[in-house]
Parts: structure tokens; C-alpha cells; sequence
């Protein structure tokens, strides 16, 4: 796995459970706190002094097998959202092809969706790269779907998910234009 899945598990978790921002990178908490998630529901062993002289440090080398840590109960659990993420985009494809253009362009375009490369390389890991994608896609999608309804539903969802992935990552801002 990753360098840096330990370190967003870490952060995700310290911040959720206990309010510690360990954000060296300036990087957002969004994609930590989804890898977190299923942390939660299981046997954590957390330094309760903070006995670690670097927060990213300890998070890449040493969370995953701080005391009873099991980490690769840790890794499997926390790459479940991402994985579920990556699903929920190919809906949405196929969603918005067959609205489009009917099913067959909807299921041609969920095939080609299936064995595009970056969906295979990033849906099973645990960095942003896979959200920040799916939450431009659903940004773009309720702004055409209220382009074409005008339900005021339709541009809430809009904003809803414009805000989310202007949470998860810097290059997001692309969306502006």
C-alpha cells in the first residue's frame, strides 16, 4: 500500500475522536476522515501521552503497528469507502450516459468506465485522488440537471458537492471556470 495511508488513517482518527489537527501538509482532512471511518468499529490503540516528536512521522511508520494495532485489518477496512466511492462514480456514468443517449450508450460508457486506468490504479487506495474526481462529476451533474430542470433541489446538491470537492483538494478550484 501507500506511503501515506497510515498517516491519513492517523490524522483522520485524531481528529474525529479526539479534535488533534496533525495537518504538517496542509493537505485536507476529508479524505483522512473517510479512511478513518471503519476505525471506529474497531480496537484502536492510540498514544495516549502523544509520546511521538512527529505527528507525520509517527502516521506513516508507526500508527499501523502502535501496540495491538492489526494493520492489515486497518488497511483492508479503510480502502471500503474509497472502493464504494469508485462504485458510486460508474453508477453515476452509466446514469448520466442513458439519460443522455439511452442504455446501450449508458452501458457502453460504464464498460469503458470499468477498465479506465486510473480507476484501476487509485479505487482500491486510500488518497484523494479517487474522490476528488467522483465529487466533480457529481458537481457537474446536478449543475447540468439544473441547467436543463431548474429545481432549486437540483442547485443545492450542486453547491453541496462543489463545497466537498473544494474540501478534498487544492486542484478543485479548477471547477470554477
Amino acid at each position: 500500500f501507500y506511503y501515506h495511508t497510515g498517516e491519513m488513517m492517523f490524522r483522520g482518527y485524531s481528529y474525529i475522536k479526539y479534535g488533534n489537527s496533525f495537518n504538517s501538509a496542509g493537505t485536507s482532512l476529508l479524505p483522512s476522515i473517510l479512511a478513518s471511518l471503519p476505525l471506529f468499529f474497531m480496537n484502536v490503540d492510540y498514544p495516549e501521552n502523544l509520546d511521538f516528536d512527529n505527528p507525520k512521522v509517527f502516521g506513516q511508520a508507526e500508527f499501523l503497528y502502535y501496540g495491538n494495532n492489526d494493520a492489515k485489518s486497518f488497511v483492508f477496512w479503510s480502502t471500503i469507502p474509497f472502493m464504494l466511492f469508485g462504485l458510486m462514480i460508474g453508477i453515476l456514468v452509466f446514469v448520466w450516459a442513458k439519460q443522455l443517449y439511452g442504455y446501450n450508450a449508458g452501458l457502453f460508457a460504464l464498460i469503458l468506465f470499468s477498465f479506465s486506468p486510473t480507476m484501476l490504479a487509485y479505487s482500491w487506495t486510500i488518497i484523494p485522488e479517487i474522490i476528488l474526481p467522483g465529487l466533480i462529476l457529481m458537481s457537474i451533474y446536478f449543475f447540468w440537471r439544473f441547467y436543463n430542470n431548474s429545481k432549486p433541489l437540483m442547485l443545492v446538491l450542486c453547491a453541496v458537492f462543489f463545497g466537498l470537492a473544494l474540501a478534498t483538494k487544492p486542484t478543485s478550484v479548477f471547477l470554477l471556470p
